[in-house]
């Protein structure tokens, strides 16, 4: 009797520490999973445009706590913008939080929002672009990596792999996040990187709309794996997407370095190098 009350212990055990079983809850029991943020900016000139976007999301399968929109108060790369009026869907669907922020170029899609003290450390984070529709079970796919891996930042894509995908190894760990693929992080793999970084009087204009790689240097030097699931799905680039101004071009309204992210991200580097502050171990960058 005792035997069979010891197997049935490790089977409950085994069950209950199953990737399945908390796939399970993740996707079923709410009140037991961490809140799940969808984040994202825009800029004045796009605000009215991003409705698509915002309804893809709430079409998910599984469905964000909320969705958190960082609008900068002052718009650094073009002052005489403003955020004059909003949409009134924006206003009125109470899933969606408005947070007015500085503005810290590309970087305020993420950085702000880890910021929030109504956030906790282990909550989820997803970041978005604002002029891309992912898939309908896309923000889904990356929670079930997460159960599997819920100490890294998982990206829906990289330009440097660490190693190749294989049949064996559907993930691959990475050096860098690609923003407009989506980046799952948690609260506290961002909440201390000082603002300093995304302060646009104080830092090249290279480094300020370099924020993929600024970030994913920080977290290398924090030890926080990225991986990636090397997803090839087709994401809907929207039509104000192929603009000067899109934030996988860096947000870059005067169009100096929008159409050319190598060279930005390589002079990011060299300077970081400069300053002793560069951790990715890559002759890429």
């Amino acid at each position: 009797m005792e035997l069979l009350i010891i197997l049935v212990g490790l089977l409950i055990i085994s069950i209950a520490t199953s990737k399945y079983f908390k796939y399970y809850l993740l996707i079923n029991k709410v009140s037991l999973r961490p809140k799940i943020y969808v984040t994202l900016t825009t800029t004045p000139i796009r605000i009215h445009k991003i409705k698509e976007v915002i309804d893809c999301i709430f079409s998910q399968t599984i469905q964000p706590d909320n969705i958190i929109l960082n609008l900068p108060k002052n718009f650094n790369r073009n002052t005489k913008l403003k955020f004059d009026t909003l949409p009134e869907y924006l206003l009125n669907d109470k899933r969606i939080i408005i947070n007015f922020t500085d503005d810290l170029g590309p970087a305020t899609k993420i950085i702000p929002t880890c910021k929030l003290n109504f956030i906790n450390d282990n909550d989820i984070i997803f970041s978005i672009d604002d002029d891309i529709v992912y898939p309908q079970d896309y923000l889904e796919k990356f929670l079930f990596y997460y159960i599997s891996f819920p100490d890294c930042c998982i990206t829906g894509c990289s330009e440097l792999l660490i190693q190749k995908n294989n049949k064996y190894n559907p993930l691959t760990e990475c050096l860098t996040v690609n923003g407009y693929s989506g980046v799952l992080y948690l609260k506290k793999f961002l909440k201390d990187i000082e603002l300093s970084n995304f302060d646009y009087y104080s830092v090249p204009l290279y480094y300020y709309l370099s924020d993929d790689l600024v970030i994913s240097n920080y977290l290398k030097s924090k030890n926080i794996p990225i991986i990636t699931h090397s997803s090839h799905e087709s994401l809907k680039i929207l039509h104000y997407g192929l603009e000067k101004d899109a934030l996988h071009k860096g947000g870059d309204l005067n169009n100096i370095y929008s159409k050319d992210n190598e060279t930005k991200y390589k002079k990011t580097a060299e300077y970081l190098k400069q300053n002793n502050k560069y951790y990715i171990n890559s002759d890429f960058y």
